[in-house]
């Protein structure tokens, strides 16, 4: 062996088959910190996209509460439902004065037995 080269150090396991693979003409595996820079960059578009949904979410909870409350008050403020409410108290308001032209014959009605 000639002074001006230096010894072949082993290095075993996959260090070796990394330096036979780069002596090779094969490209050396991506270091380390590309690699945590790849799974950094996956878990910032993992959470925007995570951000994106909550927002939808967000979104979507303030439409059904405001379908709720729509539902709630309807009574109040849909003419559909005041229509309703003026049919009922025209049907009550019948049956009222009804009763009252027929006070009379209410009591004997009410007093007369049952027959089957």
């Amino acid at each position: 062996m000639a002074a001006a080269q230096k010894p072949a150090k082993r290095l075993g396991g996959m260090a070796e088959a990394l330096a036979i693979a780069g002596d090779l003409g094969f490209p050396a595996p991506p270091a380390q910190e590309d690699q945590n820079t790849d799974k950094s960059d996956d878990l910032v578009r993992v959470l925007r996209e995570l951000t994106v949904v909550q927002r939808n979410i967000a979104n979507l909870q303030v439409e059904l509460q405001g379908r709720k409350d729509d539902k709630n008050i309807a009574h109040l403020t849909h003419v559909s439902e005041m229509e309703k409410k003026c049919e009922s108290l025209a049907r009550i308001t019948a049956i009222l004065k009804d009763v009252i032209q027929n006070k009379k014959v209410l009591p004997v009605l009410l007093t007369a037995p049952y027959t089957i």
